[in-house]
């Protein structure tokens, strides 16, 4: 028998998802067994004194994730979960003490390096309104395979500032977007000779360096003046 008790007044989330929560832990705790059916959608919604929308809500999402199966005309059952399964009590762990992370005070701390950003000073109002924008326009894409270059569009727009701001005519065609520096020199690396020399700035982006190392990849350094020009020797 499946009891349910919902908290109506909306305080512990929506009525789909307290139902969805409920079952998800009778089966976790196996008070539910492989194989049981549950109780129709109509069923159960009248038992509840609630709409079948927000049952069918819980057994879609239960569905979707694994925990039921469904078999036509006869209603929704329990999936057979070998491995997933809650106990009461935790084994110890045994991870080192060396190894345990424990919480760092980090108030008066100032961060030099180039990847961190100042979080007090970044426009998040500005950028959650063109993030907005962008989702409402665009939503369609979500859903597709992005080309291997990058979106055209954006391809694009870069393609016009680097004219404007380089006088470098180039079309979008040209261009690849990445992540990064490192998955794009990554992707270069793999279609070039596998003698190629590579020449790195010193002192120069270190992460770049040792994954080209990594890699087994010849590199010659370039080392650059105050004046950020290469010394005479590449010159």
């Amino acid at each position: 028998m499946l009891t349910i008790q919902l908290d109506q007044t909306g305080q512990n989330g929506y009525i789909y998802h307290q139902i969805y929560t409920k079952i998800k832990g009778e089966i976790l705790n196996r008070n539910l067994q492989p194989h049981d059916q549950l109780p129709s959608k109509r069923e159960l919604a009248d038992t509840l004194n609630v709409s079948v929308n927000s049952v069918n809500g819980a057994y879609q999402q239960l569905l979707a994730e694994g925990y039921l199966y469904s078999v036509e005309r006869k209603g929704f059952f329990v999936e057979s979960l070998e491995t997933f399964h809650e106990s009461g009590q935790l084994k110890s762990s045994s991870l080192p003490v060396d190894l345990k992370e424990e919480p760092i005070a980090r108030d008066d701390w100032y961060s030099f390096s180039h990847i961190s950003v100042d979080t007090a000073n970044f426009p998040f109002k500005s950028w959650l309104k063109s993030e907005q924008k962008a989702i409402h326009l665009h939503q369609d894409a979500f859903g597709e395979l992005p080309h291997p270059q990058g979106v055209y569009e954006l391809r694009e727009t870069i393609a016009r500032l680097i004219g404007l701001a380089r006088g470098v005519k180039c079309y979008p065609e040209q261009l690849i977007l990445s992540a990064g520096t490192q998955s794009l020199i990554h992707s270069l690396s793999s279609i070039l000779p596998a003698d190629q020399v590579y020449g790195l700035e010193n002192p120069g982006y270190r992460r770049l360096y040792q994954m080209l190392k990594n890699n087994h990849h010849q590199i010659e350094t370039i080392g650059i003046d105050q004046k950020k020009c290469a010394d005479e020797r590449h010159s």
